[in-house]
């Protein structure tokens, strides 16, 4: 199985997308190993990352301390370049039935 991935959520007060973001990286977190930090965009530490990746605006998803997204999330795209970058693969029916216990 593959090393966990690092990933930071960058977001702002009051904002749908990173809320959003959050509900979206909390399911896929178990499917692909993810240990998810949240940073707010207008901390001290947010504002770096923000800064260093070049973030337009929030909110920012970055990988192992590479900018993966910003805006809008997309499920679809996140799992693929969750697939890609840390060799992750989704259960799914070609792999069989999936034990639990």
């Amino acid at each position: 199985m593959s090393e966990a991935g690092r990933v930071i959520l960058l977001t702002a007060e009051g904002c749908a997308f990173c809320e959003r973001a959050k509900a979206l990286l909390d399911e896929l977190a178990a499917d692909y190993r993810l240990e998810v930090t949240t940073v707010d965009i207008a901390s001290p530490e947010g504002a770096r990352l923000a800064l260093a990746n070049r973030l337009l605006f929030p909110p920012g998803i970055l990988l192992d301390g590479a900018l993966l997204s910003y805006g809008r999330p997309s499920a679809g795209r996140l799992r693929s370049e969750f697939e890609r970058r840390l060799g992750a693969k989704r259960p799914g029916p070609a792999d069989g039935p999936v034990t639990v216990g």
